[in-house]
């Protein structure tokens, strides 16, 4: 798959700036930047079965929920999320500008991608509302980057092979030469 640098997601204003991806750094982690806008929804609470993600917060603010344990991040704090540990969060009130590392990154790329290539499709509202015959097969394909943390995985799974059957893809495809931009705030522009 080749990946574009930046994406956008026209649904959450979202922005991810790819800085390393697996193949600059011999495969050992991933690391983009992500904008996020104010109050934008968080993922439902999932997990990730081999790759340990750590979030360095720039600008803003991020509520975080780690095995059970809420925190607030503000500029400066670092989180690290080890594989396998359900975890969700929400964005503040000014918005968040974070470093995002991934190790190992896996496929953790291209899930990125297709999600916003989902959201472009008007096929996923948010992380959490969508079309349940469009994600399945996307969840179900990236099953090995990402997982809910919750029984409702396993109806998913149950449900890729028809929302294939429907037409949907798998791994959908971001809209090339889409470079819109996102409304900044001041905290999170810094």
């Amino acid at each position: 798959m080749d990946l574009p640098r930046t994406i956008t997601s026209p649904v959450t204003g979202g922005r991810r700036e790819f800085l390393k991806l697996p193949e600059e750094t011999d495969g050992a982690y991933l690391q983009f930047e992500t904008t996020l806008q104010a109050q934008t929804p968080g993922p439902p609470m999932h997990y990730h079965p081999t790759a340990t993600e750590q979030f360095e917060i720039r600008a803003g603010s991020l509520y975080v929920t780690i095995d059970g344990d809420d925190d607030v991040l503000g500029r400066g704090k670092t989180v690290v999320v080890p594989a396998r540990t359900p975890h969700t969060f929400r964005i503040g009130p000014l918005g968040v500008r974070i470093i995002v590392t991934v190790t190992p990154p896996g496929r953790f790329a291209e899930f990125l991608v297709s999600e916003y290539a989902l959201m472009h499709a008007g096929k996923l509202e948010n992380w959490s509302d969508g079309d349940i015959l469009a994600v399945a097969p996307w969840l179900h394909e990236f099953r090995d980057v990402t997982r809910p943390a919750s029984p409702i995985q396993y109806v998913i799974w149950m449900l890729a092979p028809v929302g294939r059957a429907f037409g949907n893809p798998p791994v959908p495809a971001y809209p090339v030469g889409d470079e819109r931009e996102t409304g900044e705030t001041a905290e999170t522009a810094e």
